[in-house]
């Protein structure tokens, strides 16, 4: 019997890293289902016992099973159903609020009368309700009978610093200025409207106002010019303590101090090992950061530029050096952010690079200035708002500007994740020299052909409450026939559908589908029928029927 040859593991913590994921999988499906979870993860066990010498494969089971010890902990209190209950208020918000009881995330149901305010430290006599949301982080939900007693500690005031700022903001500078320039800051993107979020995320720049390491690198590197490591280090974990320690902005400071630790240590930094022990604390401090947007976005983007940066580089190296480290930093940072945000959202936005250019450089300027006022204690003096209106006269030109050229940002169906995940697997692997797997890549672009491809007219009618749309396909194209003109629900539908093309009819409408069928669209869409050419075929009531396929 052959035997496999073991594989040599250069960076440990890539390895654990990679099975206290598997350990987080395994209990997520799991919940759901043991037996199937079982028949998946026990032969991958097995694989990898047969792919690694024994010592790394007992430190990946360890840390697997650390991982699901985590989960366990975390998603499995030990509350009492009804009694007194020490909550800390992390969000509040218009649908819900979210607050911390032993570290665990709850959803409150206020049922005491009272208001309750972002921050504060309640205790109160609770009824705790078992609901796990595992992507989320949510336990359960706590139904507030009554407030015992209430605290407006040091964190109440650190949490509140955001809000207070954004009022000083307001005094200065217009609704919609003062929520950019909040967004920017502390990453709050509550007070932006969603044509403001929407115009963004179609720029491809929405990722500069998250809180990311973007924000916690051009910070640290601010003050250490000025002053000690210790003290940039600081103030560091203070702004990310502010922002609400996000996944993204505590995987930069980890890494940050990282490198900064082991230059001080005469040792050699590895960024993969960096960014690999970043994702390990996170997981096991909070095992639902892997289903984290923040999460899945900083560490997918992180880990591109570290494997790819350096042959785009090579690649584009007949580019001037400046246009080229900002190609290469840009499509290596998006190589693993396209598939999540197909798969999470239908859209990626093909822009980023002409907005992330033209955008950065202003965001940059417009942070230093924001994170200056908030050194001098917050204070918006005459001369940070007179630069401020500045950068806003350049940044609405160059908005301006970029509403002129891009082109508008489709939606996009999970197939193409998928389809670009597997071919960027196959040319990686034929790369590294398993010349076989070349024949996969030919095979994928057939299969996402048919996929995508409709012969004659495939037709179905999709309905809410108030609307109504008829969706058509034919070919490799996708249209949509709506009732409301509302940009809300066609971009609704887009998005649910996957369509390129929204048409608003105002009036009744017959037009021709096929050579052998047309549409008639009647009485505000409640009557839509397809109507036979030849009196052999029949009579199709789409209302009824829902759907239909036709030649």
């Amino acid at each position: 019997m052959k035997k496999f040859e073991k594989v040599i593991v250069n960076r440990p913590l890539g390895l654990i890293c990679i099975f206290t994921i598997l350990g987080i999988i395994t209990y997520y499906f799991g919940s759901f289902n043991l037996i199937g979870t079982a028949f998946l993860v026990v032969p991958l066990i097995l694989f990898s016992y047969l792919l690694l010498d024994i010592d790394n494969f007992n430190i990946g089971i360890i840390f697997f099973l650390i991982a699901i010890l985590s989960c366990t902990i975390y998603y499995e209190p030990k509350f009492q159903k009804e009694g007194v209950q020490e909550i800390r208020i992390i969000e509040v918000t218009d649908k819900a609020i979210i607050g911390k009881i032993d570290g665990r995330i709850v959803e409150v149901r206020n049922q005491s009368g009272s208001e309750i305010e972002y921050g504060e430290k309640i205790y109160g006599v609770c009824k705790f309700k078992r609901g796990i949301n595992l992507d989320r982080g949510h336990v359960g939900q706590v139904f507030l009978k009554k407030v015992l007693k209430r605290e407006k500690d040091l964190i109440y005031k650190i949490k509140n610093i955001p809000k207070k700022y954004y009022e000083n903001l307001s005094e200065n500078f217009s609704s919609s200025e003062s929520a950019l320039l909040n967004a920017v800051l502390w990453g709050d993107k509550e007070n932006l409207t969603y044509n403001q979020k929407d115009f963004l995320s179609d720029l491809g720049v929405i990722h500069l106002i998250c809180i990311s390491g973007f924000h916690i690198a051009l910070l640290f590197s601010i003050i250490y010019k000025k002053f000690s490591f210790k003290i940039a280090l600081s103030i560091c974990t203070i702004y990310v303590i502010l922002v609400g320690a996000s996944s993204s902005a505590l995987r930069a400071l980890i890494m940050i101090t990282l490198l900064k630790s082991s230059k001080r240590l005469f040792k050699t930094y590895d960024p993969l090992s960096s960014i690999s022990l970043g994702a390990v604390i996170l997981l096991i401090y909070k095992p639902y950061n892997l289903f984290s947007m923040g999460f899945l976005l900083s560490f997918g983007g992180t880990l591109g530029i570290i494997l790819f940066y350096k042959n785009l580089l090579e690649g584009f190296y007949m580019l001037p050096p400046k246009l080229n480290e900002y190609l290469s930093l840009g499509l290596s940072a998006q190589a693993f952010i396209y598939p999540i945000l197909v798969i999470a959202f239908g859209k990626f936005s093909i822009n980023f690079l002409i907005s992330t250019f033209l955008v950065t450089p202003i965001i940059v300027i417009l942070l230093q200035i924001l994170l200056i006022s908030i050194l001098i204690g917050g204070n918006l003096i005459g001369v940070i708002v007179f630069l401020i209106n500045i950068i806003f006269m350049v940044f609405r030109g160059i908005l301006v500007f970029l509403d002129k050229v891009v082109w508008v940002t489709p939606y996009l169906s999970p197939v193409f994740a998928i389809a670009y995940m597997t071919m960027f697997l196959w040319i990686y692997m034929s790369l590294k020299g398993f010349k076989k797997f070349k024949i996969g890549v030919y095979l994928v672009i057939p299969v996402l052909l048919l996929n995508l491809y409709v012969f004659g007219a495939k037709i179905r009618v999709v309905e809410d409450k108030w609307n109504k749309a008829i969706v058509i396909e034919s070919g490799f194209k996708k249209v949509a026939l709506v009732n409301n003109n509302s940009d809300y629900f066609k971009k609704s539908i887009m998005k649910k559908e996957y369509v390129n093309e929204v048409i608003y009819l105002k009036k009744e409408s017959q037009f021709e589908l096929t050579k052998r069928y047309s549409i008639s669209i009647e009485d505000n869409f409640n009557t839509i029928t397809l109507m036979p050419e030849n009196s052999d075929y029949d009579i199709i009531d789409l209302i009824q029927k829902k759907s239909a396929y036709i030649l």
